[in-house]
């Protein structure tokens, strides 16, 4: 399966396309992330990437997300609210359905 991408706003800011939106998850994450390539935004290359996920019920669960950018993955890592240890990446084919990452993503434009 795969990600699923929802642009809200595309600017231009100075010589970089940026791009605003959110990644939604599907129901069986791969074990060392989801593909997302500058392709998926809009762009030819991904200069800067900002994800920042949705905490759900932040009381009972913690998620972090990270951005393999020479493998082209998103990575996803969770925990219960209270960890303060290091969080596990998720398990494979963990169901992430319900995950959203909101997302900024610059670089330099093709057609969008």
């Amino acid at each position: 399966m795969a990600l699923t991408f929802t642009r809200t706003a595309h600017v231009v800011e100075g010589s970089l396309s940026v791009w605003y939106g959110s990644i939604t998850f599907d129901s069986s994450y791969p074990t060392a992330g989801e593909s997302a390539t500058a392709s998926n935004f809009g762009l030819t290359e991904i200069y800067h990437l900002t994800l920042t996920p949705d905490q759900g019920d932040s009381a009972t669960e913690f998620w972090g997300v990270s951005w393999d950018k020479s493998a082209d993955k998103i990575k996803v890592y969770g925990g219960s609210g209270g960890t303060t240890t290091a969080l596990d990446e998720v398990a494979n084919t963990d169901d992430l359905s319900a995950f959203v990452v909101y997302v900024r993503a610059a670089g330099p434009s093709a057609a969008v």
